[in-house]
This record gives structure tokens, C-alpha cells and sequence, in this order.
């Protein structure tokens, strides 16, 4: 485990509970929003550990996550990468069939990342025809300057990897 880790263990339900893991996120980040995004500079690893405690309630996919300390983020910042972690959770919930589901927030001078992977179905990005959860992925990305990548295959799981300079988040 790397220092300064947070980890968190637990099962999720992704396929069978799919709905109900929307419904509980909905839920969840407004109770967020209406605490901790408050904040001038909220804590993105605590709002982050409290949707996983939510999808966890659930049960039957494992949830890894580890969590380090991120450094204070502007509002809009953080709210928009706990929405794209939200988003990234509630598709593989909806279309994956996974089984473990990694959540990864970390950050090096200058730089804050977040990586959702899955080990589910796959599909093939450029393929995706309908629904707007990935183009809402990009949109939120975007309106922080922040960068996003979607690999996925497949039979491969999906992996949704977003990083963000801190100088660019301040002036977002």
C-alpha cells in the first residue's frame, strides 16, 4: 500500500443493482453537494469515499480503491471530477457485467489524476452510438481543462483515466 493511501475495500453490485446504484449516486452526491462542495476547497478523496461507501452498500462486484490525499482543488474542479467518477461508475454498473472495479485518485506536483477501471464486457469507444455518459465524461473534462481517456475493448473491461494541471484548475 503507498503511504498516505487510503484504502477501500467492498462489493458492488453493478449489474443486478444498476438502477439503484444511479438512484443511491443521485442521492449521494446531492447529500455532498450540499456539504462538502460548499467548501472553497473540498476534500475530493472524502467526497470520493463516500460514493464508494454508498455503491458498496450494494453488493456483489468488489470495489478497490485507493485514495490519496489530493491537493486543495477549486470547487468546480473537484465537484466536476467526482461527477466524472460518478459517471464512469454508474456505466459500468449499466453495461459492464464486472466483477472488480478499481478507483484510483492521486497526484504528483502540479498534476491530480483519477482512473476508474473495470474488468467487465468492454466495448470499443469510437463505436459507442447512443447514450450521452461518455459524451458527458468529455464535456465535464473539458469545461475544467482537464484531459480524459477511455480505452476499453471488447471482452478487455473499460478503463476512464482523467488528470488535470493544477495551474489549469485554478483558472478554470
Amino acid at each position: 500500500m503507498l503511504p498516505g493511501s487510503l484504502w477501500v475495500e467492498g462489493n458492488f453490485a453493478m449489474s443486478r443493482n444498476a438502477n439503484r446504484f444511479s438512484t443511491l449516486s443521485s442521492h449521494g452526491l446531492t447529500a455532498i453537494d450540499g456539504g462538502a462542495l460548499k467548501s472553497q476547497s473540498p476534500d475530493l478523496g472524502a467526497m470520493l469515499s463516500a460514493t464508494l461507501d454508498g455503491a458498496r452498500r450494494l453488493g456483489q462486484v468488489e470495489i478497490v480503491a485507493a485514495l490519496d490525499p489530493a491537493p486543495a482543488l477549486p470547487r468546480n474542479v473537484a465537484h466536476e471530477l467526482l461527477r466524472i467518477a460518478q459517471e464512469a461508475i454508474a456505466n459500468a454498473a449499466r453495461h459492464a457485467c464486472a466483477r472488480i472495479l478499481r478507483v484510483r485518485l492521486s497526484s504528483i506536483p502540479g498534476v491530480v489524476w483519477l482512473a476508474i477501471t473495470d474488468d467487465g464486457r468492454g466495448f470499443e469507444p469510437a463505436g459507442v452510438q447512443s447514450g450521452f455518459g461518455l459524451q458527458r465524461l468529455r464535456e465535464r473534462a473539458a469545461a475544467i481543462g482537464a484531459e480524459l481517456s477511455i480505452n476499453s475493448a471488447p471482452g478487455k473491461g473499460a478503463e476512464v483515466v482523467v488528470w488535470s494541471s493544477l495551474e489549469q484548475a485554478e483558472a478554470a
